[in-house]
């Protein structure tokens, strides 16, 4: 650790008390114990990390519109003492502070200024493209909150005991999250997002297309494709077969500030 990516500003260290708050039903409003001021939860619960009795670091709002005064953005794991990143657009300020600092190590030479967040491209607006003379470079960006002991489905993971392993190995995980039936995918954007990046290299609009997951959080010692999810984890492995290259790195947080904490290993499950 040596100077932070990215530090967050007018923090408070807050309980949830209940979410959905008691006075605003929108599950993305939660109460907490030590104010009486709504917060804003933008990824819901988070897999637990942002919901009843749960630990979180929020920030005050400089924009005093609207019913939240407090945006959460990390949250706190008591097993293995660490703090989580549960906003998901952290990620993207994350990925913006290690291109502009050249922390990621890349195949081709760039410059800052060639560095376009938020890039349309085609049918999708990509999270950075890196433009240089003639050369086209995508790196799409996913926030990864979530980490496991074994890469298994919700329900075979509900019938494990993992209180001999070690907290601190786990394995990063996207995606998690709700869904109405397994016949459809958790993120239908997350495999266009995919797709578009395979089709973008297939027709020669690109000449590298990553995507890359920020697992925020630094109890982790690998990323893998959620097992959740097998529309995912399929539309990853058709990405690959194009020339997609999937990456992987971890955050570590201090005292507010976020350090960069090296890529991990990328496993995709057979």
């Amino acid at each position: 650790m040596d100077i932070p990516i990215i530090i967050l500003r007018n923090t408070s260290n807050l309980t949830i008390k209940k979410r959905p708050s008691a006075t605003c039903k929108s599950p993305y409003v939660a109460d907490a114990n030590e104010t009486e001021e709504l917060l804003h939860t933008p990824s819901l619960s988070c897999g637990g990390l942002v919901d009843k009795d749960s630990s979180v670091v929020c920030s005050r709002k400089h924009k005093q519109s609207g019913k939240c005064k407090y945006l959460v953005q990390l949250g706190f794991d008591k097993i293995s003492n660490t703090y989580i990143s549960t906003n998901p657009l952290l990620a993207n300020k994350i990925t913006n502070s290690l291109l502009l600092n050249k922390l990621l190590k890349m195949p081709f030479h760039y410059e800052r200024y060639h560095i376009n967040p938020e890039y349309t491209m085609g049918n999708s607006r990509f999270d950075f493209v890196i433009k240089d003379n003639n050369k086209t470079y995508i790196i799409e960006v996913k926030a990864v909150p979530i980490a496991v002991h074994e890469n298994l489905t919700i329900k075979e993971l509900s019938k494990r005991d993992f209180s001999g392993y070690d907290s601190k190995k786990k394995i990063g995980v996207f995606p998690i999250g709700y869904r109405k039936s397994k016949n459809v995918p958790i993120s239908e954007r997350a495999i266009k997002h995919l797709n578009e990046l395979g089709n973008n290299l297939e027709n020669g609009t690109a000449n590298y297309a990553c995507c890359l997951f920020i697992v925020g959080r630094d109890d982790v010692v690998s990323f893998q494709p959620s097992m959740e999810d097998q529309f995912y984890l399929e539309a990853m492995k058709n990405a690959v077969k194009k020339g997609v290259k999937i990456r992987a790195v971890k955050m570590l947080w201090r005292n507010g500030c976020c350090y960069f904490g090296g890529e991990l290993p990328v496993i995709i499950p057979e």
